[in-house]
This record gives structure tokens, C-alpha cells and sequence, in this order.
């Protein structure tokens, strides 16, 4: 198995021949709006750059795997474009299931 963190939640992690990315969250930094009820809310998301091309990570992703709403309406808002061959999403609830169908994950 290997894990490899690109930013902040989203990692990529390989195992068994197959790459599973979690919660991607691949805009340029500072593209997204400050996190509801932060303290900073002059701080817009995310924080960093990415350290390779958005392109680069998305590519041979077997699996978007989705833990927390917050990843997936960032996925909705600008990520879908970068992530190739995506077939499903998992999340770990119904409600983020809900969430995660309506941005065009089965």
C-alpha cells in the first residue's frame, strides 16, 4: 500500500493495483470561500498550492472516494474536470451519499 498526501485531506492511496483519491480537493489556492463558522474568515480555501498539476493527480483514479460534505461540494464546484475514469464515490453516510449523486457520482 502506498498513501500520498497532495493537500490538506485529499490523498491518493494505492493498493492492490487500483489508485483511490480521497476527498480532492484540487482548486488553485485560495479559489474557495472561507469554511462557515471559521475564525478566519479573511482566509479563503484552500490554504496552499497544489505541489503538482490538478491534471497530474486526477489521472488514473480508480475511485473518488468522498468522507465529509465539505470535500464533496468542493468536488461539485470546480474538481470534476480534473478527475479521469471516475466511476464511484463512497461517503459514510446516506445524507452524504445524497450529496455526492447529485454532483454525478453513482
Amino acid at each position: 500500500m502506498k498513501i500520498q498526501q497532495i493537500r490538506n485531506a485529499t490523498i491518493i492511496i494505492e493498493y492492490a493495483g487500483k489508485r483511490f483519491l480521497v476527498d480532492p480537493v484540487l482548486g488553485e489556492k485560495g479559489s474557495f470561500a472561507p469554511f462557515p463558522f471559521s475564525n478566519h474568515q479573511e482566509l479563503r480555501n484552500p490554504l496552499r498550492d497544489l505541489p503538482v498539476k490538478a491534471e497530474e493527480i486526477g489521472c488514473n483514479i480508480d475511485c473518488v472516494l468522498l468522507t465529509h460534505l465539505q470535500a464533496a461540494k468542493m468536488v461539485q464546484e470546480a474538481q470534476c474536470k480534473y478527475v479521469y475514469n471516475k466511476k464511484y464515490a463512497y461517503s459514510p453516510k446516506e445524507f452524504y451519499s445524497r450529496a455526492s449523486s447529485s454532483i454525478g457520482y453513482k
